[in-house]
Order: structure tokens, then C-alpha cells, then sequence
């Protein structure tokens, strides 16, 4: 094993997300140039760059939620009445394996589970809603309904957990072979580990989630102290300003978008299924779990939810070229103002994510972030 190679699949499935961002962005937009917009700008975002090339787990994890996540929306999109059920059923069985794979992973895996679950129940409600006929065993919406249900135990529970199981086999090989009962005991020990109280609160670069967003403490990976005079090397993860900033703003709104479209739905007046809603619950359901998570955070733990924080930002462009259509032009030159100027941020913070050799001028220069810089 080499440097190269325990990088390489890590770097490799990182530029896998970026088609796979392409396609959720151009199913929920039904637009190719959001589409593009989503996929660039994930390709120019530092955290992205830093997570896929250093030879950490968190590139899988990500990219088993975003495929989950993919095959979900691809279910709430099919017209269930006038397709057959195995096709009704083939994306929920890609859902549920990439959702097995993300967990076996990682346990941040697990989110997406809730996200998931709300995503399938309000599609099955929206469809028994959409046939119009009285909730009962006849109802063929119901009928359905309950087939596909008890598909998905299989889906998302029968199969993410022999596929987690079958992941511990190579870690137990070496100390006498796996065991239903040595596996409960790890998972007892990691969530011993996990719900400790303060646990790591005394790092330098623990940073709470509240934090994240708006990156007030990246996390410090590496440095090196044998440079030339005047460079340097060193790595931060932490995501593209202008990237960050925008999103931020764009995942507020969107989130104020869905509140209000669930009072609507609640009135009547509107469905739930919609593109801000399915952005709004994957976010979600990767960002709150940490706000309850009693041991020390970093801001790579925001990793998982960069995806759904920039298919919000390009639904915030979307929703304004079609609320004002005279200003289409306008709109479109500002999204290109924006895709250009996080790449010139991309560019201009790209020796903090890589850990290139860099004169100190340059580096001196991007020090935004005072008093958490060495």
C-alpha cells in the first residue's frame, strides 16, 4: 500500500459525486444549466477538494447519502399509478443498498435514514391523496401503498444490516473470525465513545455546529515546518467562502419555503412533495442529528450536507428567474458572476486545501479567519 493508492479511492469517489450531484440537481430543477451550477459548484468547493484527497473515510459515506438520496427522488418523481410495481420498486431497492453501504461506512449514514423515511411516507401519502378515492384495503392506492411498504423492510432494513454485518468480516478476521456477539460489543463501544459528554471539548479546533455554516473554525490538518525560507505547506478543511455564504443564505430561505408550504399543505391548498421540500429534509436530516451530539464536533462533520446546501443555493437562482421572468438576463449574469467568482475563491484558497508549497505572501493573505490560523 502506498500513498498513492490508499488516496486514490477516496480521490476517486470524489469525483464521482460530482455527476451524481449533476443528475439530482437536473431531476429536481428539470434544468441543465442548474444542473451544471449544482456539479460546479461542488467541484470549487474547498471542504469537498480537502475530504475526497486525504485518505479519510468521509468521502463514502457522502457519496453513498447523496446515491440514497438520488434513487429517493427518482421514486417520489415515477408515476405510480400507470407504471408496475417492480418498477416502482428498483429505485427504492438502489435507495436502500446505497443507504446500507453509507451507514456500513459510517454511522452519519444513519441520518439519511430519516430523511429518507420522510421523503418515501410523504410520497406514499401523496399518492393515496392523488387517487381520490376513500382510505380503505380496496383503495388500489393503499393496496400499493402497502406493498411497497413491506418491500422496504427488506429495502432498508433486511439489507443495509447483512450489508454492515458483512463490513465488520475483514476487521475481525485477524482476532478469531466476526460474531453476532463481538459485533454488539463494538457498536456498544462506539456509541460509548460518541455519547460521552465533552469528549474532545479541549481541541484547539472543536467547533460546534452552529459554527459551520458560515466556517468560523476550520479544522487544522497538517503542517510542515521544513520549507523553504519564505513558503509554506499547510492544510485546513473548510469550505469555499463564497460557496458557504451564498448557500447559507439560500438553505434559510428554503427552509422558511418549506415551513410554509407545510401550513399550506396542512390547509389543503398545496402538496408536500416539491423540490424545495426534498432539499429542505436531506439537509436536515444530515445537519440536526449534530446539534444533539454530546461530544466535541469539527466542521467536516458539515461535510454531508455541502450537496443539499448548494442544491439549495441554485433553487434560490431557479425560483427567481421564474418568479421574474422579465429579469431572467440579469438573474443568469448574476449566477455567472457567482460560479466565477467561487472559483477565483476556489483558486485563491486552494494552497489551505491541498497543502501545496506556497510562498508566505500568499498565504498571509488568506488568513480571513483570525486568531484560528497558526
Amino acid at each position: 500500500m502506498t500513498p498513492f493508492g490508499y488516496r486514490f479511492f477516496g480521490a476517486f469517489i470524489g469525483i464521482l459525486m460530482l455527476p451524481t450531484l449533476y443528475i439530482t440537481a437536473k431531476y429536481l430543477f428539470r434544468n441543465r444549466k442548474y444542473a451544471f451550477a449544482a456539479m460546479f459548484l461542488f467541484a470549487v468547493d474547498l471542504m469537498h477538494l480537502t475530504q475526497t484527497r486525504i485518505a479519510t473515510i468521509d468521502s463514502y459515506p457522502v457519496f453513498f447519502i447523496m446515491l440514497s438520496y438520488l434513487f429517493m427522488l427518482r421514486y417520489t418523481l415515477l408515476n405510480h399509478a400507470n407504471i408496475p410495481l417492480r418498477k416502482v420498486l428498483a429505485p427504492l431497492l438502489w435507495s436502500g443498498i446505497f443507504f446500507g453501504l453509507s451507514v456500513a461506512s459510517k454511522w452519519i449514514g444513519l441520518y439519511a435514514g430519516m430523511g429518507l423515511a420522510i421523503l418515501f411516507f410523504t410520497s406514499i401519502a401523496s399518492q393515496i391523496k392523488r387517487c381520490g378515492e376513500p382510505i380503505s384495503p380496496q383503495n388500489p392506492a393503499v393496496y400499493r401503498a402497502a406493498q411497497t411498504a413491506l418491500f422496504c423492510i427488506l429495502f432498508f432494513i433486511i439489507i443495509p444490516a447483512l450489508l454492515y454485518f458483512v463490513s465488520y468480516i475483514p476487521y475481525f478476521a485477524p482476532s478469531g473470525g466476526i460474531s453476532v456477539q463481538r459485533l454488539i460489543d463494538t457498536q456498544q463501544s462506539m456509541l460509548r465513545y460518541h455519547s460521552t459528554p465533552g469528549l474532545g471539548a479541549d481541541h484547539p479546533y472543536q467547533s460546534p455546529w452552529w459554527q459551520w455554516p458560515l466556517i468560523l473554525k476550520p479544522m487544522w490538518y497538517a503542517l510542515n515546518y521544513y520549507e523553504p525560507q519564505g513558503y509554506n505547506q499547510t492544510i485546513f478543511a473548510m469550505g469555499n467562502p463564497a460557496v458557504f455564504y451564498v448557500s447559507f443564505v439560500a438553505i434559510i430561505l428554503t427552509l422558511l419555503g418549506v415551513g410554509l408550504r407545510m401550513i399550506r399543505v396542512a390547509a389543503g391548498k398545496r402538496r408536500a412533495l416539491s423540490a424545495e421540500f426534498f432539499i429542505g429534509i436531506a439537509f436536515l436530516s444530515q445537519y440536526l442529528p449534530w446539534v444533539i451530539v454530546p461530544r466535541s464536533t469539527y466542521i467536516y462533520h458539515y461535510f454531508a450536507s455541502v450537496p443539499f446546501i448548494i442544491l439549495a443555493g441554485c433553487f434560490l437562482f431557479r425560483q427567481a428567474e421564474k418568479a421574474f421572468p422579465k429579469w431572467k438576463k440579469w438573474i443568469q449574469a448574476v449566477l455567472v458572476l457567482y460560479l466565477l467568482t467561487s472559483f477565483a475563491m476556489f483558486i485563491a484558497f486552494y494552497p489551505y486545501a491541498t497543502g501545496i508549497l506556497t510562498s508566505n505572501s500568499w498565504l498571509d493573505a488568506m488568513k480571513w479567519f483570525k486568531g484560528i490560523w497558526y
